[in-house]
C-alpha cells in the first residue's frame, strides 16, 4: 500500500459464499463469519446524513473513507469502522493525482438505523 492519509483504521469484511438452493449460485452469505481484513492509515470523514419521518423514524448515517492505494475493496464488501459495520455504497473510486499514479481509493459507507 501506498502512502499513509490519516491515521485511521477500518476493517474491510468479506461474505462467504454459499450455494443458493433455488438457482444452485454461489452467493454472499452474510450469516457465516466474514473474512476480515484492516486497512491501516485512512482518513474517515463524516458524510451527508437524511432523516426520513414519513411513516417511520429513520437515519442514514455515512461517512467518506479515503484509503491507501491498494486497497482491495467493492461495492458488496463491508466495512467496520469504530465498532459499527456499514454498507459500502456504490463502487469505490480509485483517484489519481496529477502525476498520473494513483492517490487513493473512495470509500461512501451508510447505514439506515431506525
Amino acid at each position: 500500500m501506498g502512502r499513509p492519509l490519516g491515521r485511521k483504521t477500518i476493517t474491510v469484511l468479506t461474505a462467504q459464499k454459499s450455494t443458493d438452493p433455488y438457482s444452485q449460485e454461489q452467493v454472499d452469505d452474510w450469516s457465516l463469519p466474514p473474512t476480515e481484513v484492516e486497512v491501516k492509515g485512512c482518513e474517515v470523514e463524516p458524510g451527508t446524513t437524511q432523516e426520513y419521518l414519513l411513516n417511520r423514524d429513520q437515519v442514514l448515517v455515512a461517512w467518506t473513507v479515503f484509503a491507501p492505494p491498494g486497497t482491495q475493496i467493492g461495492a458488496y464488501n463491508r466495512v467496520r469502522y469504530n465498532g459499527e459495520v456499514y454498507t459500502v455504497y456504490g463502487h469505490p473510486a480509485a483517484w489519481d493525482s496529477l502525476s498520473g499514479r494513483l492517490d487513493y481509493v473512495e470509500i461512501v459507507l451508510q447505514d439506515w438505523r431506525g
